[in-house]
């Protein structure tokens, strides 16, 4: 049969718009996504930094609680009453949730020499031994021992006032020499003295504001407090809370008057009493507290995408600024944040209670880093960015896929819809001829028209061989239908190649007149394979041989071993010197039903299903086949069968 032409197709111009699709999505895909990362990335940064609050909140709120134990009046130091001291320890210990937080509660005095002496506090016998003070402690004596305070305060005071005088006299010379009158010199400095008067002023109206109670109210003599707890300091070389125990100094007074005319009299000095010092464990904080709270904060499930760390930032004592080192972010002092160093996204001091003066600025300040695992939110992002394109990238892909098979599939369901029609139509045609032949001769003899007795041996010998052309191709089409539905069907073994030839060549019966040449050495491997389906296989290809031999009557036959891995190969190859196969047919020859131009010229008989059939027997074994012809003189069919052993 010939091949039809083909309809016009639509396959293409689909896949180009499809491709186009895919691609615009693609591209708006990549922009949205760019978005969304830009909107990913503020709300990690959001979360992170109302995660780090909650954190050091957290933090501050446990050194707050251990710095409320010290909360006592001066009263109780000078008496030695720490029952009160101890029941506050106590509860602390029972409610906290880190209790070694704490290492130690000290208790300095003053004594009448201004000098601090050291008293170690014990919850269980709510006593405070005398003690020597130990090296890591001494620096706060040395710090804010009275006797070495007002030393520096008088030297502070002294230097102060020699500054102040040198920018006075430096101002009178600027003045004079810009030609200012000495008026406008003593006009400033009434200005000055009249700014201190009103400043002092002040003073006294806020501590006359202090003498009233919650309501307003003014308190009745004895009731104004004669102690305060200043704001505490944390020393944290040590670590250590510092609590500062003053009381007003009733040596000194002073009177005036108050919002509301009335008069009163007030203490214009203060005293150190105490004290209070409570050093906490550096070691747990490190290796407990941080890591409980970053895992309650920045931990989901117990897993964290954040790596929380604490390290040293040195900080000058001289202008109270960061020095930042290699390696290492520095801290603001005047705030709670920190500058994340290289590495970090995040950083906080870790102590943030603190008096805002110079003697507060000096030594090493402690933060916490916070980093996110990926390196940086900049990092996770971009992590989390790739991964998204991928995901979205490859849904496309199969998309893409999915539509690419549709129409590969659709094709392949419309070639064999079209190859059932042909096939059906072969089949019908092939059937055809012979049936109207036994359909002719036997009307024919029925009503007796054929009475001779050789014509009716003819016709009989017709009938036989049409007979048999039939079940030829019946045989041929259910061969063809098992070799279609796979290699499962077929019982592989060890098979001897030079008997099984020897077997194709006989039932093919080529005649006295061919001249077969056979090459097959005795020590030929067997090959595996179906020796039924096989010899099949090999008559068909000797059937063609026959059939298009032309007058040469010659076939050749060869057989041998060619290497392939371990396990050679067997290559057979069948010979002819018949008509040969147009180039134009060579592409198509293994397609059921497909026969030459210049076969069907001939009017040689057949049906084209014979070598489609020997492709899928070959192939069902594990071999190939290939053909190489020149028109006019052979065709020869090349055989590769694989060995007893090599299927492994």
């Amino acid at each position: 049969m010939g091949r039809k032409g083909k309809k016009r197709s639509y396959t293409l111009p689909m896949i180009a718009a499809l491709a186009g699709l895919l691609v615009t999505l693609a591209v708006l895909q990549y922009g949205w996504l760019g978005e969304i990362s830009v909107a990913e990335r503020q709300t990690m940064e959001t979360t992170l930094q109302n995660r780090m609050v909650d954190l050091q909140e957290d933090f501050a709120r446990e050194v707050q609680r251990v710095y409320a134990i010290s909360e006592i009046g001066p009263g109780a130091v000078r008496n030695e009453r720490w029952r009160m001291l101890a029941e506050r320890y106590n509860f602390w210990r029972s409610s906290t949730a880190y209790p070694g937080l704490m290492k130690a509660l000290f208790i300095a005095p003053v004594d009448e020499d201004k000098r601090l002496s050291l008293r170690q506090f014990d919850a269980t016998s709510a006593d405070a031994a005398v003690r020597e003070w130990p090296a890591d402690l001494a620096t706060l004596r040395d710090r804010f021992e009275p006797l070495q305070l007002s030393a520096r305060r008088a030297a502070q005071v002294k230097a102060e006032r020699a500054r102040k005088e040198e920018a006075e006299q430096k101002a009178v010379r600027d003045l004079r020499q810009q030609g200012e009158q000495s008026g406008e010199v003593e006009e400033r400095r009434n200005a000055e003295r009249a700014a201190q008067v009103e400043f002092k002023t002040q003073t006294l109206l806020a501590i006359a504001r202090s003498k009233r109670d919650e309501s307003g109210r003014v308190r009745e003599a004895g009731q104004w407090p004669v102690t305060f707890i200043e704001r505490g300091y944390i020393d944290e070389d040590i670590p250590a809370t510092v609590r500062f125990i003053i009381e007003l100094n009733t040596q000194n007074k002073g009177s005036g008057r108050g919002p509301g005319g009335e008069r009163f009299e007030f203490s214009s000095g203060f005293r150190n009493v105490a004290l209070i010092i409570t050093t906490l464990d550096l070691d747990y904080i490190t290796g407990t507290v941080i890591p409980s709270l970053a895992q309650r904060h920045f931990a989901e499930n117990g897993v964290g995408d954040y790596e929380v760390k604490v390290a040293k930032s040195e900080v000058r004592s001289d202008e109270g600024a960061a020095v930042k080192r290699e390696g290492e972010g520095f801290i603001n002092v005047k705030f709670r944040t920190a500058e994340a160093p290289p590495g970090s996204d995040r950083a906080f001091r870790l102590f943030t209670l603190s008096l805002n003066t110079d003697e507060a600025r000096r030594g090493p300040r402690w933060q916490v880093l916070i980093s996110h695992r990926a390196g940086s939110l900049d990092a996770a992002v971009a992590q989390l960015r790739r991964r998204n394109l991928i995901v979205s990238f490859g849904i496309l892909f199969l998309l893409a896929a999915s539509v690419v098979i549709i129409i590969v599939n659709s094709r392949r369901a419309q070639a064999l819809a079209q190859n059932q029609i042909e096939f059906v139509a072969g089949v019908s045609h092939e059937f055809r001829t012979p049936l109207a032949v036994i359909h002719a001769i036997s009307e024919n003899l029925a009503d007796g028209l054929i009475t001779d007795h050789r014509e009716i041996e003819q016709c009989g010998l017709v009938i036989r061989d049409d007979v048999r052309r039939l079940a030829g191709m019946v045989e041929q089409v259910l061969e063809l239908a098992g070799a279609y539905r796979g290699k499962g069907l077929y019982q592989p073994r060890p098979v001897d190649l030079s008997g099984l030839i020897d077997q194709a060549l006989a039932k093919s019966n080529p005649g006295s007149e061919w001249r077969i040449e056979k090459e097959i050495p005795p020590d030929l491997p067997a090959v595996l394979a179906d020796p039924s389906a096989l010899g099949s296989a090999l008559r068909n290809i000797i059937d063609n041989a026959v059939k298009y031999g032309g007058g040469e009557h010659w076939i050749g036959i060869k057989a041998g071993t060619v290497p392939n891995g371990q396990a050679p190969k067997v290559r057979i190859a069948i010979e002819d010197k018949g008509i040969g196969i147009a180039a134009a047919d060579l592409p198509h020859i293994f397609e059921p039903f497909y026969r030459g131009g210049e076969v069907r010229g001939a009017q040689i008989h057949g049906n084209g299903l014979g070598l489609s059939l020997v492709k899928n027997i070959i192939e069902a074994q594990g071999g190939t086949i290939r053909v190489a012809s020149v028109p006019g003189q052979g065709s020869c069919f090349t055989l590769d069968l694989p060995t007893v052993g090599s299927e492994k």
